[in-house]
């Protein structure tokens, strides 16, 4: 297996319950297809990593849903 470079979607929320799940919901209503998770929690904020099947439409649809993703760079 060898490794390449792709795009993750950047979020930081509060850590809620059900922050997680809405984003998912938000994204498959609009027919994208989440293909990897990553979070982790400092303090009262949630870091959440997504990669999905269109970044470029998820991350314009959460930042219309008023959060705030930053698209970076990642190891697949």
């Amino acid at each position: 297996m060898r490794a390449n470079m792709g795009k993750e979607i950047v979020i930081r929320v509060s850590n809620e319950i059900g922050v997680l799940d809405q984003m998912c919901r938000l994204l498959a209503e609009t027919g994208i297809n989440t293909l990897a998770v990553s979070g982790t929690v400092h303090a009262n904020d949630a870091i959440l990593r997504l990669v999905t099947t269109d970044n470029l439409r998820a991350a314009d649809m959460l930042r219309a849903r008023h959060f705030n993703p930053q698209e970076m760079d990642c190891i697949m």
